[in-house]
């Protein structure tokens, strides 16, 4: 045709690349915001009908959990019965045959460290391939690198109760949080920084608040719920490692009918509470600062569930039962929890990655370098 430029040929819809309705409804739209994905019905009959269909809600709202900010969960680092393991998730799809490569994924760490015979060390956290170990009278802690199986003993303040653990990347510094409680509540904390080799005081007082259990580490701050005994109300503190600042934690509240847990689910802060209609109920929050719930429809079996450690790569929920004592995977299509062991006394269990960074302070290992010359 006559004055038809070939730009206005290539941009004829003919000449479009045309992608199968399969891979649009299937692979594309589910992972669009629900405001976009409701303007889009308007494109045609044909999208109206697709989106509007129980099979497209359906795939829509089942879309994988590992979607949300953060990787998956690459290993985990265990404590139990007094021995330590790391258990690699690289096969957490063969669910058949689990009970074959169990000892496989799990192997057990073996060290010796230089403490009294009559104490013990149990795990307080991971952090960039750190692992921070408390001793049980309370005297040291210990820094370790199982990758590389070097570790360092610290010496603790008087009457310090070590409580948190974390690697701050804008410092490039990793940090131990010890806190001193009066009959009061919590009234200071003291923060040991492995760069410097040096502790700091910090003075704060929350009312009458005591700490329920072991802190959370997620974007540099360690997040603990916190309960007042006069009021019986549940609040969680927020401490910001790289900041040095004490706060309470807004986006997130609790009722008083059962203790509240939270946990890291891709790589954010989140809550792990049951609704009236007894549906596992995950709060999440976003970088953002956006609360996304999560709601699972819950089998009998997940009334055992302690606590949840994160996403697998095919989002599936690690988990760890209380009655008996082990840790498994929970996929919450099928609704139904999959054991990865034995009843195992298991006391605690956290995200690993592994690295070759060293356990020892700067100052040490100028030190050494100074007496090996």
């Amino acid at each position: 045709m006559e004055g038809k430029s070939q730009r206005d040929d290539v941009q004829s819809p003919r000449h479009l690349p045309h992608l199968p309705d399969d891979i649009i409804f299937k692979q594309i739209l589910p992972w669009l915001p629900i405001k976009p994905l409701t303007r889009f019905k308007a494109v045609s009959k044909e999208w109206y009908t697709s989106i509007s269909s129980p099979n497209f809600i359906l795939n829509y709202t089942k879309k994988p959990l590992f979607s949300h900010p953060g990787k998956p969960l690459e290993s985990v680092f265990i404590e139990s019965g007094g021995s330590f393991y790391l258990y690699s998730c690289e096969h957490e799809d063969n669910v058949q045959s689990y009970a074959e490569e169990n000892n496989n994924n799990l192997v057990r760490l073996n060290v010796e460290f230089d403490i009294d015979e009559t104490d013990r060390v149990d795990l307080e956290g991971c952090s960039n391939g750190l692992v921070c170990l408390t001793s049980y009278h309370g005297k040291y802690f210990i820094l370790w690198n199982p990758a590389t199986n070097q570790y360092q003993k610290y010496m603790c303040l008087p009457y310090l109760h070590i409580s948190g653990f974390g690697y701050v990347s804008s410092l490039d510094d990793y940090k131990v949080v010890g806190i001193m409680s009066d009959r009061k509540g919590c009234k200071q904390c003291h923060v040991f920084s492995l760069k410097s080799n040096t502790w700091e005081k910090i003075e704060f007082d929350f009312d009458g608040y005591f700490l329920l259990a072991d802190p959370i580490f997620v974007n540099q701050t360690l997040h603990w719920t916190a309960l007042c005994h006069s009021t019986q109300k549940v609040r969680i503190v927020a401490f910001d490692l790289a900041l040095g600042t004490l706060e309470w934690f807004p986006l997130l509240s609790f009722n008083k009918r059962k203790p509240p847990g939270i946990c890291v689910m891709g790589g954010c802060l989140s809550k792990l509470d049951f609704n009236s209609q007894n549906d596992l109920v995950i709060e999440i929050v976003k970088r953002s600062g956006e609360v996304f719930p999560v709601c699972f429809s819950c089998a009998s079996s997940w009334y055992d569930i302690n606590y949840l450690i994160g996403f697998t790569k095919t989002g599936k929920i690690f988990v760890v039962f209380h009655n008996p004592r082990m840790f498994g995977l929970v996929d919450p299509s099928s609704k139904q929890p999959f054991s990865l062991t034995e009843d195992q006394g298991i006391l605690k269990i956290d995200s690993y990655v592994p690295s070759q960074i060293s356990p020892h302070s700067p100052m040490d290992l100028q030190n050494a370098r100074e007496l090996e010359t």
